[in-house]
């Protein structure tokens, strides 16, 4: 289109990026946050992104005996039993992914589906910033 600037990546629609500042741990604890789109438990570009470093670091000698929640989450828009299975179907996507592609024991990962019982922002319930996986060490 006239007047359109190019891209440097391909943008995935409507997926909540954190700003560069932000270390996206609500909830506390140290954890990483995975964003999906809406009604959608396939894992985007960047999400696959963010699971390889996770994956790298979570295969380190220091960390590589800890078990990890792997909590999935979803905005307020479906029913209650509908958001439990999105999130629970996120959830194993990302473990799915660490363990296929990282190699990380199956057994250290506990998958959990949320739904919508914790949003990231529940002024919001419905932004697509509540449409995540956070994975978090099991000690918290």
């Amino acid at each position: 289109a006239a007047g359109a600037k190019p891209s440097a990546r391909r943008v995935e629609p409507d997926v909540y990026r954190p700003p560069a500042s932000s270390d996206a741990t609500s909830g506390g604890g140290v954890s990483v946050q995975i964003f999906f789109a809406h009604d959608s438990a396939l894992l985007t570009a960047d999400a696959k992104s963010e699971l390889d470093k996770l994956g790298q670091a979570l295969v380190a000698p220091e960390l590589a005996q800890e078990r990890w929640f792997i909590e999935g989450h979803t905005d307020a828009s479906g029913s209650d039993g509908y958001n439990e299975d999105l999130s629970q179907r996120r959830a194993f996507s990302v473990m799915s992914y660490l363990v296929q592609n990282h190699r990380i024991r199956p057994e250290l990962l506990i998958p959990v589906g949320k739904g919508e019982s914790e949003l990231y922002d529940p002024n919001d319930p419905n932004s697509n910033i509540n449409r995540r996986v956070r994975v978090k060490p099991a000690g918290d």
